[in-house]
């Protein structure tokens, strides 16, 4: 578990926390209607919660976790307009839900850079592996390189990308057969770096 994932799963306790006293205020006739809806929902932002903890493809259930909020957002509302909730826990609470709306939208980023990262590094692989057989030169790498490093800025990734390019080498195989797109220059079968200057 990283960090995002336990601030935000003690972010979502610490509503509920709160959301269970504002509750205790509702009448009655709301404890099984408004008031039992709104403490599903804060039971099932949990789960998704820790079940997006323990997924490794997380997109669907963060999307279900961000439908969630935005519903106990518009439930919390309700109350306050029919007159349950004063407005004054009201503050409160909403608060405790942006709160949590933006570590969700920062873990989000976090898992969208981490799938960017994991799909460069098997493009790259599959760059060396086209190098080593003669199907491609640097050229042809390089030129390819300026979209993920555009992309790596527009991410905030530029360091984790950088980092990878400077593991990346490119060798020629022994037995490669250079293509028509592979220069001269490149024909060697030293090891060559690419793309690191690119990301800085």
């Amino acid at each position: 578990m990283n960090q995002e994932d336990l601030q935000i799963r003690l972010k979502v306790e610490e509503m509920i926390h709160y959301g269970y006293a504002a509750l205790r205020q509702f009448p009655k006739s709301e404890k099984h209607v408004l008031s039992a809806e709104i403490r599903q929902c804060m039971y099932r932002i949990l789960r998704l919660v820790i079940v997006c903890n323990r997924r490794y493809y997380k997109k669907t259930t963060m999307q279900d976790l961000d439908s969630e909020l935005d519903l106990l957002r518009s439930l919390v509302r309700l109350s306050k307009d029919l007159g349950f909730l004063p407005f004054r826990q009201y503050e409160i609470w909403a608060r405790h839900n942006d709160q949590i709306g933006r570590y969700l939208g920062r873990w989000m980023q976090w898992m969208k850079q981490e799938a960017s990262l994991r799909r460069l590094s098997r493009q790259i692989r599959q760059w060396q592996a086209q190098y080593a057989a003669g199907e491609i030169d640097l050229v042809h790498v390089r030129e390819h390189l300026h979209s993920w490093v555009n992309h790596a800025r527009h991410g905030n990734a530029i360091p984790a990308v950088a980092s990878m390019l400077k593991q990346a080498t490119f060798r020629r195989s022994t037995d490669a057969n250079p293509g028509p797109n592979a220069g001269r220059r490149n024909s060697s079968r030293n090891p060559r770096r690419v793309g690191a200057q690119k990301a800085a």
